[in-house]
Parts: structure tokens; C-alpha cells; sequence
């Protein structure tokens, strides 16, 4: 058993600290300095090594929990940074998201949050779960802690902490019954002029630790308080001496002093010379029909505000620092967030941040786990869901985090997504999402799509992210050569350097011609030393400028009317201002959107069978995603190749073994067949040429598609006979 030390003892022990430090006043012979006794310091009474229940007795914490509720109610500032704090921890709620085995109970359980709980969680049914969840968040900060009672009726009770206090002969620490090991075992709470002894295993009680032993929470506002109430004193001194000031317009000053003053209101009456009556207030002088005549060694002078003046402001942050540092947030977050630049304000947002994450964890563990645990396990001992073992596991979807530079972060995300350094979990829960929900919503909404004939938009994982230009804050000028962020990509530097001479793709040059061009480019070498980020940096310059939004043929429109709407398209004619460029790139757009590969219609195969295949084809549904203009340029694909099959096949004439070239030529362009079906003399050449060429093999009488469906003919061949024919058809080219 431990000796109990006597009061003696206890006085010497003092006498002899205070002597170790006070020396000859000052305090040299500490070797902790400011253990030491000066005069120049007075000494501070209320600095104690004790049990924190001795410094934060009821009493204590009683006075401090009126002056902070007071400040709250009656200071802005005050309540502005209090409820920012609850606002972006909280947000619009913190929703929970079953993470156990059995997906079904799952959806059921968090049907039931929904549904039944977050509309009126508590008993008087005033607050939802986002109300409590902020008003819990509040009390924590200005009363320093809040308790919430569970309920037999299945709802939650929120007791301030006012009512959590000691009463008499209960033998309690500041309202709470501890047990040997200093744990609450049970809580006294007032009701009127009746006192209630709850178990501590219906309570929970919501607190800022900031000792091992705290037994209450103390107000974050405690260390702020007095400089909370100088600061509005002087702010109304110095309102009460500007007000002052506005009310005198101007003063009458003499060398010998007014005998007047005094008299017949604030500045005297006025001498019957000037006015001619002696009733007269002189404040009545500053009519705008009075012109007062002085006395020998009167003058008047105008009086100006100078209030507040140039040093109130500073002086005044100083005090703010404190009450946002004790509530552990930036100052400049609290007031005049417009004295930090653009670098400077990232630095306190995400200081910010961390102290909202620290209030989102401590909801979560010491309350929002047991809530659930209280009404999810409620609801299954009645029935209303089904047992399933590891129904307590969950976790709790918090607020989008708060950021400045959103377009810079969420570029970062997918990226790192891409890169298979995060998950969706990660991906939605910085927005605030659930990722489940958010990957059910796509599925749901790609099958709605896909059910009323709309092709789906394909996502290429591993397409470039253009990089969101930003402009720089005001106080920041645009950085011309600023120096490269080592973690950003090639994209992320090629929109920063804007200024870079980059080497841009000329009309028909391709990709790996381009590319060798670009690594051997000069500022490009100097401004990508690194090879590797040299060669993502020239691809992505192919890929931004091949890819931007050119026009496009629609189904069956010509090449002659395209290349007139493509040379006058806007877009064109900024990117290629250059005409021959211009019209060059307009060229090879129609060759390459007209020539992908279209199905063919098979030998026998009908109309609507070649439909069916046409309009399911992958490449017909990539290149025309709209069903109807798919359907026309099937059927246009259909006709033009049956037609050609029908005029490749008529019995037309053939060279003759030991037949001259030119005997064929005029034996052909004057046959009866040919002038029918081929009246223009330059589609009749063609179509002879063709067929003497067809003739060099002997043993070939005719040509018909059936004996080779794709003509065995080179893509010069086959283009000279379908312009021949006039049906415009293109050689079958896929497209790289």
C-alpha cells in the first residue's frame, strides 16, 4: 500500500523546487530553462502535473462550455469555422457499404439504411442521419463532447453534455461512474430534477482525446476564448469611436476657449450676431442654408474618420490564429484565404483535409460502427433481415475530398488507375462514390443502350488523357520555362510548355515516318533530353493532331461534295490553313472513313440475308453507330456490288488469240453490247481494257463474279472498272 505524502513533505518538496530556480532572479542554474523563476516573467498559477480530471472539473468545463456556446451564437467567425468543419467532414453524409461475404444481405441491408434508418435515426424525429451526424460534429468542438444513448425503442437519443454532471453523494468523476481501472462503467444523466444511471453499454460518448486519462472533453475553442472576446470588444470600441467620429462633422476651436460650450446643445449655442437669435444649437450650423459668422479667433475645423485604424487588422489575425489553430485548422482556411498564392493555398487545403479526415475517423469508429451494429442487429433479432454471421462488417463512404485543383487530380487518377496502382474503390471513394453502385449504374445503363439499338461508347483503357490546361491563380504569373514536375507525364508537359516549337504531322505522312522525324527534331531533343519521354511526347503530338475532330463522309455522299464541305470546314482551315494541305488531308479523310472493310454480299446470297450479316458486322457498327445509316449504307453496299456482278457478267467481247491490241480496241468500242450498256465513250475504254487484259489467258472465254467473286484485280484495276461503271464502289483497303 503506498504511502500517503504529508502536506509538509509536499511544501518542502516546492520550496525546494523554487529555490533550484530562482538564483539570483533568473533562470541559469535550471537546466530546463523555463523551469526556472525570473522576475521578469510572473509566475503562472495555473500550471499543474495532475490527473486531468482535476483540471478539467465539472466547474471547468462548465464555464467553459457557456462562454464557447456564447461565442458560437454570437461570433461569425467563430460559427463559420465550427460548421466548416462539421460541413466537410460530413457533407452529404456518411454512407455505409457492406463489405461481408453474402452480396445479397448486402443489398438488403444498406436497402434498410436507406430506407428505414437515415430518415429519422433519432427519437424525436427531428434529424436524419446527415442532421446528427453535423450536429454531433458541432457539439464536439463547442462543448468539447456529446453522448448518444441507445435506445430501447430502436432510435437514438443525443444528450449534451451539460447534462452528463456530477449529482450528490454519486460518487462520480465530472457525471461518469468509473471502475477500478479508471473505464467507464455507467453515466449520470440530469432529466429535470431526476438523475438516470445508464450503463456505458448503451452510451456512447463522442470526445477529442487529448490525454490518456481524460475522463470529460474539454471545448477546442478553451484556448481561444479570452482573445475571442478582447478581439470583439475592440471591434466594438473601435465601432463606437468610428460612429463617434461620423456623428461630429466639425469643430469650432478658439484660442481663449468657448464661454458658450456647453450650453444649448453638444457644441454650445451660437452668439446673436451671427444668426440673430441666441436658441439656437451650433450643430444646426451644418444646414445647408447656414452660413455662420465667427468670432475674433474662431475657426472652424473638419473633423475626418480615421478609425479602424492601420494596425487593427494585424493585430486582429493575430487573434484569429489562435482560434483556428485550436480548432486545428489553417488560419488563412478560416479568414482572408486571399492572402496565399495559388502553391501556397494547395498547402492549406490539404491541411485542411486532414483534420476533417481526423473528425470523419473518429465518427466512424466510436459511432457510426455501433450505430450500425445497434440497428442492422436490431433489425435482424425482428425479422426484418435475415442472420448472417459477419453482418457487422462495414466500412463508411465519406465526402468528395477537398481540392483546388480538381482537373490536375482526377488526370492523376485515372492514370493511376490505368496503371493498375489504385482500384475503383479508390477511384470513386475520392469522389465520394460507392464503386460498386457507380460500376452497377454503367452496367445497367450500357444494357439499356444496348437494348434500344444504341451502340454502347467503347472506352480505350489505354488511349492517352489530354491534360487540363488550368489557368494559374491571379497572383501567379504564367510560367513560360518553368521547371518539369518529376511525377508528371508527357502529357502533362506538353500542355504546361506551350511554347515549345514542336513538329507537327504533314498530310500523309504516317506515324513512324513522322516519329523518326520528331526524335531527331532539335527542341525536341533539348526539351526531352530522356529518349523515353521524347518518344511519348512525339506520339502524343501524332495522336493529338491526326485525331482532332475532322469531318467525315456520310453514307453515300461523294468524294466531289465532301472535298467542298471538308475545304471550308472550320476545323480544317484552322488546323491546315495551308489550302494544298488542306485539301492533300480532305483527300486521304474520304479515302480512309469510304475504304474500311464492308462486308460483300456472297455468291447466291439474297438481299435480306446480306442485311442481317451487314447490319451485326463489328466494323459496320464501329464506322456507323446510328442503326438507320447503317442500314443504308448495307443496302447501298448491296446494290452497287450486284450491279457491278450483273455488268462484269454480260457477254462481252474478248480478244481474239493473234489479235492486235489495237483491232480489239475498235472492235470493242464499236460492239452493240458495249454501246448499250457503256454510252459514255470513257467508261467503255475502261471496261475494254479490261477485258483484253482478261483475254491474255486463253483458256479464259469470260469473266464472271461467281468464278472469282473478288476479281483477282489489283486495287488500281478494280478502282479504274468501278469508275467505269459509275458506281462509285471503292477497292477493299483496311485501315491501319
Amino acid at each position: 500500500m503506498s504511502k500517503k505524502v504529508s502536506l509538509v513533505a509536499r511544501m518542502g518538496a516546492g520550496i525546494k523546487a523554487f529555490g533550484a530556480g530562482f538564483g539570483a532572479g533568473i533562470s541559469t542554474f535550471q537546466p530546463y530553462e523555463g523551469a526556472g523563476f525570473s522576475r521578469k516573467r510572473p509566475v503562472i498559477y495555473g500550471a499543474h502535473a495532475r490527473d486531468s480530471r482535476l483540471d478539467l472539473n465539472e466547474a471547468t468545463r462548465t464555464e467553459l462550455l457557456k462562454l464557447a456556446r456564447h461565442m458560437y451564437r454570437n461570433v461569425g467567425l467563430i460559427k463559420g469555422a465550427v460548421d466548416s468543419i462539421a460541413t466537410y467532414s460530413i457533407g452529404p453524409g456518411l454512407r455505409p457499404q457492406y463489405r461481408g461475404t453474402d452480396q445479397e444481405f448486402g443489398r438488403l441491408c444498406e436497402e434498410y439504411w436507406r430506407d428505414m434508418v437515415a430518415p429519422s435515426p433519432e427519437v424525436t424525429g427531428r434529424m436524419t442521419w446527415t442532421d446528427m451526424l453535423l450536429t454531433l460534429s458541432r457539439s464536439i468542438d463547442v462543448d468539447g463532447d456529446v453522448f448518444v444513448v441507445m435506445t430501447e425503442k430502436g432510435k437514438l437519443q443525443i444528450v449534451e453534455g451539460h447534462r452528463v454532471c456530477e449529482g450528490d453523494d454519486y460518487g462520480t468523476a465530472d457525471g461518469v461512474f468509473l471502475g477500478k481501472l479508471g473505464e467507464p462503467t455507467a453515466y449520470l444523466i440530469q432529466t429535470g430534477d431526476m438523475w438516470r444511471k445508464l450503463s456505458a453499454d448503451t452510451v456512447i460518448h463522442l470526445m477529442e482525446l487529448e490525454r490518456p486519462d481524460q475522463i470529460r472533453g474539454g471545448s477546442s475553442l478553451a484556448r481561444a476564448l479570452n482573445h475571442v472576446r478582447d478581439l470583439k470588444m475592440l471591434g466594438e470600441f473601435e465601432k463606437d469611436a468610428l460612429k463617434l467620429q461620423g456623428s461630429i462633422a466639425a469643430v469650432i476651436t478658439t484660442n481663449e476657449g468657448d464661454e458658450l460650450a456647453g450650453q444649448g446643445g453638444f457644441f454650445g449655442t451660437v452668439q446673436a450676431q451671427d444668426t440673430g437669435e441666441s436658441t439656437i444649437a451650433r450643430e444646426e450650423i451644418t444646414s445647408s442654408a447656414t452660413i455662420p459668422r465667427l468670432a475674433p479667433g474662431e475657426k472652424i475645423e473638419m473633423v475626418g474618420p480615421n478609425r479602424p485604424h492601420a494596425g487593427f487588422e494585424p493585430f486582429a489575425k493575430f487573434l484569429i490564429r489562435d482560434v483556428a489553430m485550436g480548432l486545428g485548422l489553417p488560419v488563412e482556411f478560416v479568414y482572408d484565404p486571399a492572402s496565399v498564392g495559388g502553391a501556397g493555398m494547395r498547402f492549406i487545403v490539404a491541411k485542411a483535409q486532414r483534420r476533417f479526415e481526423q473528425r470523419q475517423r473518429l465518427l466512424i469508429d466510436r459511432f457510426c460502427n455501433r450505430a450500425w451494429r445497434y440497428f442492422i442487429g436490431g433489425a435482424i433479432a425482428n425479422g426484418d433481415l435475415p442472420a448472417v454471421e459477419d453482418y457487422a462488417k462495414v466500412t463508411w463512404q465519406t465526402p468528395k475530398s477537398l481540392t483546388v485543383d480538381a482537373g490536375r487530380e482526377a488526370q492523376q487518377a485515372r492514370e493511376d488507375y490505368k496503371a493498375g496502382l489504385s482500384s475503383l474503390q479508390d477511384y470513386f471513394g475520392e469522389l465520394g462514390l460507392d464503386w460498386e453502385e457507380q460500376v452497377r449504374q454503367i452496367a445497367k445503363e450500357r444494357e439499356f443502350i444496348a437494348s434500344i439499338g444504341t451502340v454502347t461508347p467503347q472506352t480505350d483503357v489505354a488511349a492517352p488523357v489530354e491534360a487540363v490546361k488550368e489557368a494559374p491563380a491571379i497572383d501567379e504569373p504564367t510560367p513560360v520555362n518553368s521547371e518539369k514536375d518529376p511525377n508528371a507525364g508527357p502529357d502533362a508537359e506538353l500542355s504546361a510548355l506551350v511554347e515549345l516549337n514542336m513538329p507537327d504531322p504533314t498530310p500523309g505522312e504516317n506515324e513512324s515516318a513522322f516519329m523518326d522525324r520528331c526524335m531527331t527534331e532539335t527542341s525536341m531533343i533539348k526539351e526531352y533530353p530522356d529518349q523515353d519521354k521524347r518518344q511519348a511526347a512525339c506520339k502524343l503530338r501524332f495522336t493529338s493532331k491526326t485525331e482532332f475532330n475532322m469531318p467525315d463522309p456520310t453514307v453515300g455522299e461523294n468524294e466531289s461534295a465532301f472535298m467542298d464541305r471538308c475545304m471550308t470546314d472550320r476545323a480544317m482551315v484552322k488546323e491546315y490553313p495551308d489550302q494544298d494541305n488542306r485539301q492533300e488531308a480532305c483527300k486521304l479523310r474520304f479515302n480512309k472513313k469510304t475504304e474500311f472493310n464492308m462486308p460483300d454480299p456472297t455468291p447466291g446470297e439474297n438481299e435480306s440475308a446480306f442485311m442481317d450479316r451487314c447490319m451485326t458486322e463489328t466494323s459496320m457498327i464501329k464506322e456507323y453507330p446510328d442503326q438507320d445509316k447503317r442500314q443504308t449504307a448495307c443496302k447501298l453496299r448491296f446494290t452497287s456490288k450486284t450491279d457491278l456482278e450483273a455488268k462484269v457478267e454480260l457477254d462481252l467481247p474478248t480478244q481474239n488469240p493473234g489479235e492486235s491490241d489495237d483491232n480489239f480496241m475498235g472492235r470493242c468500242m464499236g460492239n452493240p453490247t458495249m454501246n448499250k450498256e457503256f454510252p459514255d465513250a470513257a467508261q467503255r475504254t475502261a471496261v475494254c481494257v479490261r477485258q483484253m487484259k482478261l483475254s491474255a489467258n486463253p483458256q479464259t472465254e469470260s469473266f464472271t463474279m461467281k468464278d472469282d467473286p473478288d476479281f483477282n484485280l489489283s486495287a488500281k484495276e478494280l478502282d479504274m472498272v468501278a469508275k467505269a461503271v459509275g458506281l462509285g464502289v471503292k477497292k477493299k483497303t483496311k485501315l491501319s
